[in-house]
């Protein structure tokens, strides 16, 4: 039996880069763009939680549009090492626009305001995050490869 070194999250993730690979973008500005109407709908809110809520998201998503636009300019090959981040970067921030527009609702429920900003207050970006860790430079990527790949070798087990 072989272990599985691409989990589901792993696969999803790069099924998410390349989608935006195949749609030169175009997936991916859909989606801020549909993040931003979100926001742009609860911040009518007169509710100062939604309202700290939407400002923290808008700060979140520009930082990962800088991330995206900055970091792997270079070498777009690298966001895959940091596609897993990434992945659950658009994923909370999307829930967090979700959240805040519910909040935001005529219908809304009072607790609706308190889920949505202890949402939006926690790291949104853990790409943007691990990133600024240098998780993502060449010298921590041979180091976690070193990490999995200690003691491993291609030779057969021996007989019991």
């Amino acid at each position: 039996v072989l272990p599985i070194w691409e989990g589901t999250t792993n696969i999803l993730s790069l099924d998410v880069l390349r989608s935006i690979s195949k749609t030169q973008g175009q997936v991916l500005q859909a989606l801020m763009k549909e993040i931003q109407n979100k926001l742009t709908t609860a911040t009518k809110s007169t509710n100062p939680n939604v309202q700290r809520g939407c400002e923290l998201t808008s700060q979140s998503v520009g930082k990962l549009a800088k991330f995206l636009e900055v970091t792997f300019a270079d070498d777009p090959a690298m966001l895959q090492v940091a596609a897993r981040d990434f992945a659950f970067s658009l994923a909370r921030c999307y829930m967090a626009s979700l959240l805040l527009e519910q909040a935001a609702w005529d219908e809304a429920m009072a607790h609706d305001a308190t889920i949505a900003v202890r949402w939006c207050e926690q790291d949104l970006i853990p790409a943007v995050t691990n990133h600024s860790y240098g998780y993502y430079d060449k010298k921590n990527i041979a180091m976690d490869t070193s990490i999995v790949m200690d003691g491993y070798t291609n030779k057969p087990l021996s007989k019991m």
